[in-house]
């Protein structure tokens, strides 16, 4: 199914006219089907790597700023759950574009793994301090 580019209702693909508005198709049909999503997909890669470069640098952070809030060492997980929410949309919305569903999914279980982590760490933190 495709967008009517008059009316924008929703109309099949091999239709040469939409049959709401009289409008031409059969042309602008071939070139939808190729469009590719050139800005989304920067966007998402910007996003991507916004995310993961802080992951890189975090032991260096956390080694030499020891003294940095408790809280503030959330920020990675409160990022990461912010852009699977980022990813989850861009999948709705660009749903036939490979690149950036797979950009997506391989971004949602590596994020998936971390809290994982993080959450195991922190539950085998919790019982180290409960037995002192």
């Amino acid at each position: 199914m495709i967008n009517c580019s008059k009316c924008n209702k929703e109309i099949e693909e091999k239709t040469n006219y939409c049959p709401y508005c009289g409008e031409q198709l059969a042309k602008k049909v071939r070139l939808e089907k190729h469009e590719v999503h050139v800005v989304p997909r920067i966007i998402l890669i910007v996003i991507l790597a916004l995310i993961y470069i802080p992951y890189l640098f975090s032991n260096i952070i956390y080694v030499y700023f020891a003294d940095i809030p408790v809280y503030f060492t959330h920020v990675f997980e409160i990022l990461s759950i912010l852009s699977v929410i980022v990813c989850l949309i861009f999948m709705k919305k660009y749903k036939n574009d490979n690149l950036i569903r797979t950009l997506s999914i391989v971004h949602i279980v590596i994020v998936s793994a971390y809290l994982l982590y993080a959450a195991f760490m922190l539950a085998l933190c919790a019982s180290a301090m409960a037995a002192c």
